[in-house]
């Protein structure tokens, strides 16, 4: 694909915008609302370490999904990891189930300036923590979102170890051969950088293997992530674009982003199909971005609103038969929905206490709902409509997540109304 190609796409993209998304033509249509919403696998995240992990409980409240959930491996540079570490581990994931929440997770020899090259010579010990935190993750895989590959340098972040400055192949390899043995299929695992995916001779379709930005949108080349030879900033991103569309994507900002323009910041998160980024770093990044606008508002918002998908209801669209219709709904979002999804219809009664009856599934892969689509529901009920509500889940396919609304996604309309406790999407009658 050329680059005035994908320069055609990306103006089709930034056109589907809040401000954009609107009444159409026919009857029941539908205005998108301005929040952002607690969807899951998306959005701002929070950073939380095991050994002093926090609350909770009040997350969602504030709009957060996610949380990037990280351990300290300092103290096992030279031995195996205790039944203490891994029980810090194993209780924050449950406290995060409990909250409704999913993970993004990270280990490290260290987490500070100070911890270049602390990571440990021996490979073995590595893969070893490795399969003991894959033991404790496997067991709450339902909540994992993803897995950044971790291990080696400062920070996780594959750079300044002992198995070189850019670690060396042998040991990348090593560790996400180690997380990709030891993590059920579902889970994703991320890298460093994209030249790191491309070199390490593994999962070539990219269908499980993504990448994190941990100095994203810093000019010239974000801080060394974009450094292979022959490869400047835009051939990276195209690359990215064409064959990372099924990963997830995200990071954080530094200092050296807060000068990048509004226009890049928008242009690279789509192109990049970003899902989540840090809440609190950078934070003079963060705050240019509360002041600078944009026709949907302030830079913040606007980001926030786009992380990962967003899912909107076009209209609502009733046949004469009183049985059938359409639902139309758009992705404004950067990126789609990653994770498998189960997508059904039912009709609700009247009253405070209707429940959901007449549940049919469709025939629909929601991963296929990319940024900027419209979406067509064709449905057909047994029963007349007349006097109900339709309903619609889009529900986290994990038989331990279906029927927890938390889990399921929130269509960002107005007068759609959303039940958190069971998932379900109700259209005005």
């Amino acid at each position: 694909m050329t680059r005035r190609e994908w320069m055609r796409g990306l103006a089709a993209m930034a056109a589907v915008s809040p401000a954009a998304c609107g009444k159409t033509a026919g009857g029941g249509a539908f205005e998108e609302s301005t929040a952002a919403g607690p969807n899951p696998e998306r959005g701002f995240y929070v950073q939380r370490a095991v050994e002093s992990p926090g609350r909770f409980d009040d997350l969602r409240g504030r709009g957060i999904s996610l949380v990037l959930l990280t351990v300290n491996l300092n103290g096992h540079r030279n031995r195996p990891l205790d039944d203490a570490k891994l029980a810090l581990l194993d209780d924050a994931m449950r406290r995060i189930r409990k909250a409704g929440l999913k993970v993004i997770f990270r280990a490290a020899y260290g987490f500070t300036d100070a911890d270049y090259r602390v990571d440990p010579t021996d490979l073995g010990l590595i893969r070893r923590h490795v399969r003991e935190m894959a033991d404790v993750l496997t067991k709450h895989a339902p909540w994992v979102f993803a897995v950044q590959a971790g291990m080696l340098g400062p920070w996780g972040e594959w750079h300044g170890s002992n198995h070189g400055v850019s670690p060396s192949l042998e040991a990348r390899r090593a560790v996400m051969e180690c997380w990709l043995d030891g993590l059920p299929p579902q889970v994703f695992l991320q890298v460093r950088r994209p030249m790191f995916l491309r070199d390490g001779g593994m999962d070539k379709d990219f269908r499980r293997i993504g990448w994190h930005n941990d100095a994203l949108l810093a000019n010239p080349d974000d801080m060394g992530t974009y450094v292979e030879p022959g490869w400047d900033r835009w051939r990276e991103l195209t690359w990215c674009a064409e064959n990372l569309g099924g990963v997830p994507f995200g990071g954080e900002t530094v200092p050296d982003s807060e000068s990048t323009p509004p226009d890049q910041v928008l242009r690279e998160l789509a192109l990049l199909g970003a899902c989540y980024l840090n809440s609190n770093y950078h934070g003079g990044t963060l705050d240019r971005w509360r002041r600078e606008n944009t026709p949907e508002g302030n830079l913040y918002q606007c980001v926030g609103r786009r992380l990962g998908y967003r899912i909107i209801a076009r209209a609502l669209n009733l046949t004469g038969d009183g049985v059938s219709g359409e639902i139309i709904l758009q992705n404004t979002g950067f990126a789609r929905p990653l994770c498998a999804r189960r997508v059904e219809l039912g009709l609700v009664g009247s009253g405070a206490s209707a429940t959901i009856a007449g549940i049919m599934m469709l025939d629909v892969v929601a991963g296929s709902w990319h940024a900027g689509k419209n979406i067509h529901l064709p449905f057909r009920f047994p029963v007349p409509i007349q006097g109900r509500s339709l309903a619609l889940r889009i529900a986290d396919a994990a038989p331990e997540l279906i029927g927890d609304g938390r889990h399921s996604i929130r269509i960002m309309s107005k007068g759609v109304r959303f039940d958190d406790v069971g998932g379900w999407n109700v259209f005005p009658s």
